[in-house]
This record gives structure tokens, sequence and C-alpha cells, in this order.
């Protein structure tokens, strides 16, 4: 049998921190200052574009109907200046700087809107431009150093990058429309739910996959 001993032994405690904990400020009465961005994507339909040129119901160069440019406008509006006090500021070189960022797929309508409003309030955006005007990804570029990126491949980065994702979609009629004799109804091919297709639906499904809040809104 050996005797029980106590050894002292002298060292240092040693603490992982995590990416978000380090850095970390408050104010004078002790609230938390973020020094990190709030990224919140707006998409939706490209519907939501309204031409200077026509007064009409719809538009006569692409014949899409743009009444509904007004009403989402207020509504990101509104949005995004909630969401610009709800997250607060920095001071970035003795500035106070908003830490909501909008980030889009720069495609006239809601993207542009989102964009548009983003500005007037003062408020930081990122946008995610495509490289080719299609579907999938393009060829090997010698400039960029890397493939072109198509719709599917911007889409993808907003869903991954945003902490949060807004999707302004047409609501579809509450009646179903008879068309030659049968029953016609509206149902989005991304997402299956009645109203107008958008491929705002597709990143919005995207970001649900990866766990993030993701919430489409019907005007």
């Amino acid at each position: 049998h050996t005797p029980r001993q106590e050894v002292k032994l002298d060292f240092e405690r040693w603490v992982l921190k995590s990416k978000d904990s380090v850095g970390l400020k408050f104010d004078d009465v002790g609230t938390y200052v973020r020094t990190t961005d709030i990224e919140i994507a707006i998409v939706g339909s490209s519907e939501f574009f309204k031409c200077k040129e026509c007064t009409q119901h719809k538009c006569e160069h692409d014949g899409k109907a743009y009444w509904l440019e007004a009403p989402a406008r207020e509504e990101i509006r509104k949005f995004i200046a909630t969401a610009k006090e709800v997250y607060g500021y920095r001071m970035v070189n003795g500035k106070k700087v908003p830490n909501l960022v909008i980030s889009s797929g720069g495609a006239q309508g809601v993207d542009t809107i989102a964009e548009e409003e983003a500005h007037e309030l003062g408020v930081r955006t990122h946008i995610y431009y495509p490289d080719v005007n299609q579907w999938d990804d393009g060829v090997w570029d010698k400039e960029l150093g890397r493939i072109e990126i198509g719709y599917k491949t911007r889409d993808l980065m907003i869903a991954s990058k945003c902490c949060r994702l807004l999707n302004f979609i047409g609501a579809g009629p509450k009646k179903a429309k008879i068309y030659k004799g049968r029953t016609r109804k509206v149902m989005c091919k991304h997402c299956n739910l009645p109203h107008y297709s958008s491929g705002g639906c597709y990143t919005a499904k995207k970001a649900f996959w990866l766990g993030k809040s993701s919430e489409t809104i019907a005007v």
C-alpha cells in the first residue's frame, strides 16, 4: 500500500476563446456593442419593377405587371428602417455605422428596390452579382481566375452568407382561373405554394435548409 501524497503544481489556466468572444466591447451603461455585421438578405420577384417610361397597367417593353412595386417598396423600407435600429450601431473612425448590411442578387425588382432603400436609409449593401446571365455557371474566366458564376451559385452564396432572409413574391389569385375549360391554379415551381413563381423561393428554401431564418412575404 502506497501512502497518499499531496503534490502542488504551479500552472496557468488557458481558456480557448470563441471567435465571437474576441474583442468584446461595452458602452458606458454596460450594453454590449457588436463589432460584427448582421447581413440580412432581401430577395424576390423580378416582377416588382416599375418602368419609368410606361404609364399603363403593364410595361410596354417586357409585359411585366408592375403595380406591385409600390406596396413591395413600402414593406421593404419599413423592414430595413426597423432592423437598422434593432441591430444598433458601432463607431468606426469616429462615425456611427449601422451593424445592419442588406444583401441581394442585383436583379431588377425586389433586389434593386432593397438596394435603393438601403442606400437612402444609410445602410450598407452587399450585392452578389452573377458573372453570366444564366442559371448554371459559365466557363473558366482567365481574368477572374475562376469559373463564371451563374444564378444558381449566386443564390447559394446569398443563402449561405446571410443571417436571415426575406423573400417578397406576388400573391396568387384567391380563386382558380378557368382556361380552355380547365381549372388552373397558380403554384410556385420552387416551393409548391399558391403564389407566382420566383427565383427568390429557391434562395429562401436553400437558406432554410442551412438553418437560417427564412420568411416568404406575399404582396
